[in-house]
């Protein structure tokens, strides 16, 4: 077998485990399948963390054990905290260990050595401390939030019979283990069983006590000695008749291997040690506490965890010496189990507390998807403009405006501000290299705004990259993420509510101690075009802290509000033009040495070259780089440098007007006008393929890079391109080409350009989307492990997917305008294409931004009733369906297909868009419309919701019941109603029974039993079926036993007998037709009754009460079998179709068993819930049970219910998603058929592909 690959650091765990003493450590580090380091941790830790760490591996997981420095809740705060600086990406965490137990849990006993598992944790001694008294806060339970779904789902799972069975059967098996492992290594602790005789239990308010002469222990009080409290009770004289006797007690004395059992529940924690039995059944009882710890109030909070601990005392006074070794051996064994269940999630779905590596995904996505790094935007910055050269911004960093800053120890601004083109940008990049050489790169983040970037031109955005920064340096900060993040869907950053929850974030950790001396650099605020204002009020108010900030930007009126910062130094660029008009010229001769035509012989004329370029920079930057760029070339002559410089107009605006004067008398100024123009009015830099889908006149070259490169170079160097992403040189070309003084796009035709971009967006959006673009197939592929294919048929319409509507919505469109048209442009991309573009949007992680997207769609089309209806439709469907888009899109086709209301799926589920395994559906009286609130279907008044609906056997009819008692049956094929049933008032109170062929209905109340043809002669009217009065076809019967209520009734498969039993065990057989009594008996059994039922060939009944069994032959009205089974409840039995075999449904598992002996054969764990089982009519191979059909082979399924109720599976493969509402509805899967109850009244079938 080969060897688990080792972790590479440790942002790689995922799982911890915590241990308040070496001694819990030691048990625990026995049940490691694989230790990660020899000696000395590989891996190391955070600074200041004093935890002491154990890495290896448990089943299939990564696994730390850390080992607290102290104990109690203090210590387990802080222990945790440090664990989660050092290991950042921890998903789950075991509290593993030893606590006292209350001695009854939920009727049942609980003993020293069995374990407790956390539900919630109840911190019983927070509160206040009144005069005489301790009052617990009411709202103790909230202060500690409750664990997140992950490990709710995982407890809920542990807490079914069948599974918590398991649970400790696998425990049982690893405490087995880890006691060899000690043997075997000599461990001074053997955690062997110390005995049930050791096991001692004393009265509540009997304390341990000296019970002769002693000064300080008070016979009348609580209160006992230091030496009291050391002793064994013998040595204290406790008297052994104050003992308690238990029923479990009696039976673990006697059994050799002690098996210890599990109790999930509320654990209580407290900074204290629990001593005094009356205080703790007061508490459990108030509370209902199962246990009381010591560190699980500390670590709650901080990180998702589990406590696991075992009972080592009763949490009384009494000591119980010798159980902490085999309690905390239990312990660990229970925690290997619990993990052996665990799935841990590496993607970046929101459940709760992700881990922190998580969490930086969900907020900041992959640096495409939502932000790109602030080093990237330096890095593209600083080649574009020729590399950083240190001499021409060195003169700001011995200025005494910059050291005053420096030097202030308690922070402040410094503000650079200059009209464009003066090297702002490039003097902060310099700046920063120098304070991060200062300060070991620990203390700067920086961020760089640029108007013509939709990604990096917000104030939401500037902070994200700030928090980005910061938590990527110093992983410290991280827990201010998760403490905002906890509890949050991971819409907190995307959202409107983003900037609220970003500026607590930032400022908090600001404030942290270890952020002192922390500088944050934000470059061109006059770039930010989003929230400007509340930007510049974060800056004063951060000011104001000890953190230093360099701003710079234009010269605003609106930036003056930062001369009301405290503390601000500002350096004005123009007043220093001696320094800058320095700085272009070190930038001069830099360039003028990288000329290819020039050598070393040269002088003069290189001289010459640098003071024309100095005479016509006006001190710009931008200027001498676009010049040098003109003349960097090998085949110019040297003799035509000069020539070729002078031809460049003195300044940058005469630049710009003789570029774009160029450009448009080449023989291809159509081509280029058609570029520049899209390149002014996209929202962010787009990639050579994007510009291509753009400009249709590119369209043809879309795959050839190098020729989209040759028309982006001869656009008269306004745009440059790195890494095939297409920018402007700098911000004033674009200012340039949408200024009026250019004459090059007017206001007008600004607007026509937002309309062609936006076409030509539609045009390949229609092109190219389709379902399922990544060619899936199954429909339940979960986003996260999906690796988009290389290349991706998508790269081209990143940008049309993300902003076609942005574009529609600035390209000044009319009532009148065509494409506002029932039938036109954007209705028939609506139609054919929006759940393909939902689909895109999901895959790229911006639902949320195609969810804004329509809303502004709908503002354009408010007045325009046909489109209104198709985006407010379109609106609904985004919404409905959004926790499965997120991540299955491929769902869409499927689930969005089954529970959209009718008029909904005309809109948009073109046969293009259905999904191929689905082979037919029906929705039979469901709602037309989605209801106002976007989630839920609205329905008429009249309707009511359904109790049950049900299958009929051959699968061609449905009946489905009412909560208002109605029963209707249905024609699978068609989905008309067939037949209406009586309405049954006070259906609650009395039994109800279909035949298999739902040809009949029985009502038994009381002791009168009626039986209903429910399939009459009936003739078709319209699409309804009219039939008999249904009373006409009722028959009433009184039970043999005149005065004793009907329990149960039953028909049998071939619906030729009914049973009916009452509660004085009377057991009746009639013949349907006929009503004629074929036999009666009484049974032995409890008259409680929980099931009755025939054979499969109705020769025989099955009658069952709690775990009791008997099977009665009905020929001779004899029992002719009876069993008890070792389970609390049986649920249902049938027998197989060749009658051979028996399966029993119970609370534990599903057994099956020899029909003629009741002999064992073997047993199925089925889905929690599953209480109705069945045979398959033409096999003895699987059950079908209503989460779908279940092979007695090999364990495999078919069509089934998955354990949480979401998911409708095929094997383990996901197919339809459930929305919550229908989540809790009446449902039925039979084969490769489901039945579903609507939410408001009808229901929906489906039929898939096998």
């Amino acid at each position: 077998m080969a060897s688990p690959q080792t972790p590479a650091d440790r942002q790689s765990f995922r799982i911890a485990i915590i241990c308040a003493r070496p001694r819990e450590a030691d048990a625990v580090a026995l049940l490691f399948d694989h230790l990660w380091h020899e000696g000395a941790d590989m891996y190391g830790q955070a600074p200041g963390d004093r935890n002491t760490y154990i890495t290896g591996r448990i089943g299939d997981h990564n696994v730390v054990l850390a080992i607290l420095p102290e104990t109690g809740a203090h210590g387990a705060a802080a222990g945790t905290v440090s664990l989660r600086l050092s290991f950042t990406g921890l998903q789950l965490v075991l509290i593993v260990g030893v606590c006292g137990g209350v001695p009854h849990i939920s009727n049942c006993d609980a003993f020293l050595g069995d374990v407790v598992v956390s539900k919630s944790i109840i911190q019983y001694d927070y509160g206040r401390q009144y005069q005489g008294s301790f009052a617990v806060k009411d709202s103790v339970e909230d202060r500690l939030a409750r664990p997140n779904k992950d490990i709710r789902g995982l407890l809920a799972v542990f807490e079914t019979e069948m599974m918590k069975a398991r649970l400790q059967n696998k425990a049982a098996k690893y405490l087995g283990d880890l006691q060899n492992a000690a043997r075997k290594k000599r461990y001074r602790a053997n955690y062997q069983y110390p005995g049930a005789n050791n096991d001692s239990l004393y009265a509540a308010d009997y304390a341990h006590k000296h019970r002769n002469s002693c000064d300080v222990c008070d016979s009348d009080s609580y209160v006992f000695c230091d030496a009291a409290s050391q002793a064994s009770c013998a040595e204290t004289g406790c008297d052994a008749a104050k003992l308690i006797t238990r029923e479990r007690f009696l039976e673990v004395a006697q059994v050799a291997n002690f098996t210890p059992r599990i109790f999930i529940g509320r654990v209580g924690s407290g900074n204290r040690a629990m001593k005094n039995g009356e205080d703790r059944d007061q508490i459990a009882a108030r509370y209902d506490i199962i246990a009381f710890e010591m560190e699980g109030a500390g670590a709650w909070d901080e990180v998702p965890c589990i406590i696991v601990k075992g009972i080592c005392n009763y949490a009384d006074s009494h000591p119980n010496k010798g159980w902490q070794d085999f309690a905390v051996a239990a312990a660990a064994s229970v925690a290997k189990a619990i993990l052996n269940r665990y799935t841990v999630d590496d993607g970046d779905r929101d459940q709760g507390h992700p881990g922190g590596r998580s969490i930086m995904s969900n907020s900041f996505g992959d640096g495409t998807r939502i932000m790109q790094d602030p080093q990237d935007d330096k890095t593209r910055i600083e080649d574009l403009e020729g590399g950083l050269l240190k001499d021409s911004c060195s003169w700001i960093l011995n200025h005494k405006s910059f050291l005053e800053w420096r030097d202030d120890p308690n922070g402040g601004l410094l503000w650079i501000r200059a009209d464009p083109r003066k090297g702002k940008t490039m003097l902060l990049c310099g700046i920063i290299d120098e304070l991060i050489k200062e300060n070991d790169g620990s203390y700067v983040a920086f961020f760089f705004c640029q108007e013509t970037d939709s990604r990096i031109n917000s104030a939401t955005a500037v902070l994200r990259g700030l928090i980005y920064m910061l938590v990527k340096q110093r992983e410290s900060l991280m827990k201010h993420l998760l403490q905002r993040y906890k509890g949050a869907t991971k819409h907190l950053f995307e959202d409107a509510n983003a900037w609220v929850a970003l500026s607590i974030i930032l400022t908090t950790m600001l404030q942290d101690p270890s952020s002192k001396g922390t500088v944050l650099v934000i470059d061109a605020l006059d770039e930010c075009i989003a929230d400007l204002p509340k930007l510049l009020d974060l800056i004063i108010e951060v000011s104001n802290s000890a953190v230093r900030l360099i701003v710079s930007s234009r010269n605003w009126l609106e930036m003056d509000v930062l001369r009301t910062a405290s503390r601000n130094v500002l350096v004005q660029l123009e007043l220093k033009a001696d320094a800058v008009s320095n700085a272009v010229d070190i930038f001069i001769n830099h360039r003028v040495e990288g000329l290819p035509q020039f050598g070393k012989d040269d002088g003069p004329l290189k001289e010459a070259v640098r003071q024309l370029l100095s005479d016509n920079a006006d001190g710009t930057f931008l200027w001498v780089e676009i010049a040098c760029k003109a003349v960097h070339n090998p085949r110019l002559p040297k003799y035509d440098v000069i020539r070729k410089i002078k031809e460049f107009p003195e300044g940058l605006v005469p630049l710009y007007q003789r570029m774009i004067n160029y450009t448009l008398s080449s023989p291809s100024a159509d081509l280029h006008k058609q570029v520049l123009a899209t390149m002014a009015i996209v929202y962010r830099p787009v990639t050579l393929q994007e510009l291509a889908s753009l400009v249709p006149e590119l369209r043809p070259f879309r795959n050839d890079l190098d020729e989209i490169k040759r028309v982006v170079e001869a656009c008269g160097s306004f745009l440059y391109i790195r890494q095939d992403v297409v920018y402007f040189v700098h911000q004033s070309a674009k200012d340039f080409l949408l200024s009026t003084s250019s004459d090059f796009l007017s206001a007008s035709g600004v607007s026509q350009q937002h309309h062609v971009v936006s076409m030509a967006s539609l045009d390949m959006l229609s092109k190219i989307l389709k379902r399922d673009i990544y060619n899936l197939g199954t429909p339940g592929f979960l986003i996260d492990d999906v690796k988009p294919p290389i290349p991706n048929s998508m790269d081209p319409i990143h940008y049309c997917r993300d902003y076609w509507v942005h574009h529609l919505q600035h390209s000044g469109l009319t009532i009148d305008d065509p494409i506002m048209n029932a039938g036109g442009a954007l209705d028939e991309f609506l139609r054919a294409k929006l759940l393909n573009w939902l689909e895109a949007l999901n895959w790229a992680g911006k639902l949320g931004e195609g969810l804004i997207a329509m809303a502004l769609l709908y503002d354009l089309v408010r007045n325009v009733e046909a489109l209104r209806h198709v985006i407010m439709s379109a609106s609904q469907v985004a919404h409905y369906f959004r926790p499965a888009l997120e991540t299955t899109p491929i769902q869409l086709y499927t689930s969005g297909l089954l529970f959209s209301p009718p008029r909904t799926e005309k809109l948009f589920f073109s046969s293009e868009n259905k999904d191929p395994y689905l082979l037919s559906y029906h929705k039979v009286d469901v709602p037309d419309e989605w209801s106002e609130n976007l989630s839920t279907l609205t329905s008429p008044p009249t309707h009511t919701q359904l109790a049950s609906v049900r299958l009929s056997a051959d699968k061609t009819r449905i009946l489905t019941q009412s909560t208002d008692g109605r029963v209707q049956v249905w024609d699978t094929t068609t989905g008309r109603c067939l037949h209406t049933g009586p309405i049954l008032k006070d259906a609650t109170y009395c039994q109800v029974a279909f035949s298999r062929d739902l040809r009949y209905m029985a009502i038994a109340r009381e002791a009168n039993l009626k039986i209903c043809n429910l399939s009459a002669d009936a003739a078709p009217v319209g699409d309804k079926i009219k039939t008999k009065t249904l009373s006409l076809l009722t028959k009433v019967y009184n039970h043999v036993s005149e005065k004793a209520s009907i329990r149960k009734v039953v028909f049998s498969d071939d619906s030729e007998k009914i049973a009916s039993v009452s509660e004085d065990r009377q057991v009746c057989i009639r013949d349907v037709r006929s009503g004629t009594v074929v036999q009666t008996w009484r049974s032995s059994l409890d008259a409680t009754f929980d099931g009755l039922k025939f054979s499969r060939d109705g020769r025989e009944v099955f009658l069952w009460t709690m775990n009791q069994l008997q099977i009665w032959d009905i020929a001779s009205g004899k029992l002719r079998l009876g069993r008890t089974y070792e389970c609390r409840t049986i649920h249902d039995v049938d027998s197989s179709a060749d009658l051979r075999f028996l399966a029993i449904c119970c609370d534990k598992s599903t057994f099956i068993s020899d029909r003629k002996t009741g002999s064992l054969i073997g047993n199925i764990n089925l889905p929690r819930g599953v209480t109705e089982i069945a045979f398959n009519s033409d096999s003895n191979d699987s059950l079908r049970t209503v989460a779908g059909t279940f092979s007695l082979k090999d364990g495999g399924r078919a069509f089934h219910l998955s354990l949480d109720g979401k998911w409708i599976m095929r094997d383990t493969e996901r197919i339809v998603w459930l929305p919550e509402d229908y989540q809790v509805q009446s449902k039925e899967i039979s084969g490769n058929t489901i039945v579903i109850a609507g939410t408001e009244g009808g229901f929906i079938t489906a039929q898939f592909r096998s």
